[in-house]
């Protein structure tokens, strides 16, 4: 991948919205491009947080391990998007672990050391690191409501709709989607038992919302998320 394509897919990226072309360019030269196969792992827990990880092709697990040594899964990143970033706000460890869930993930590597001489270089960064924050925030408070508010199906039909519309290609008026998570994964991720995720996939397909098989997923673009009554 070159610069000018790495370019291009930063763009949209909240943290650099303040960026003219040079200091992003300068942003660029100073990173590791580096492409991960599916399930290779990014960083792991407790792992020392020595970068910032930009998002540029693919999708990102970030999970942690309960109590009981089950995995939970606290973030689905597709891209464009930025991860990685406990190191700008205390430089200790990763609380969690960072996985490619894509065949063909690209990322742009940039250490901490030289993104926090970036900032002090171009001072209009603070700006996009506050927006970004402020995402990520976001981002945590809609999760906590989807678990508070949705029941288990619920929730299982908003991350296949939000998926879709995030991550899938639109053909005419469906969405297709490839999928990168298991039956199990999806209910690490909403919370709910991998024989709770069959049976919601099973009563959407016969109720016609939706056409699935092991590699990918279509649904109308129009999918309500709401599974009976």
């Amino acid at each position: 991948m070159d610069a000018s394509h790495i370019l291009n897919l930063i763009e949209d990226m909240p943290l650099l919205a303040n960026l003219n072309l040079e200091q992003r360019v300068a942003l660029i030269d100073m990173g590791e491009h580096r492409r991960m196969d599916k399930y290779e792992q990014i960083y792991h827990h407790e792992q020392r947080c020595d970068a910032l990880y930009f998002l540029l092709d693919g999708v990102v697990k970030i999970a942690t391990n309960s109590n009981k040594g089950r995995e939970v899964i606290k973030f689905l990143l597709y891209s464009p998007d930025t991860f990685g970033e406990q190191g700008i706000l205390s430089g200790s460890e990763y609380g969690e672990t960072a996985t490619s869930m894509s065949d063909d993930t690209h990322l742009l590597k940039i250490r901490i050391n030289d993104f926090n001489h970036f900032i002090h270089k171009y001072p209009i960064m603070l700006s996009g690191i506050v927006n970004f924050l402020g995402n990520k925030v976001r981002m945590v408070e809609r999760r906590l409501e989807t678990q508070i508010f949705m029941n288990a199906k619920d929730r299982i039909v908003d991350f296949i709709r939000e998926a879709a519309h995030k991550r899938g290609q639109r053909v005419g008026v469906e969405r297709v989607l490839k999928r990168s998570l298991t039956q199990q994964e999806i209910a690490n991720y909403t919370g709910t038992s991998r024989q709770t995720v069959t049976e919601v996939f099973n009563e959407l397909k016969k109720n016609n919302q939706i056409r699935f098989n092991r590699h990918r997923i279509i649904m109308d673009d129009n999918f309500e998320p709401y599974v009976g009554q």
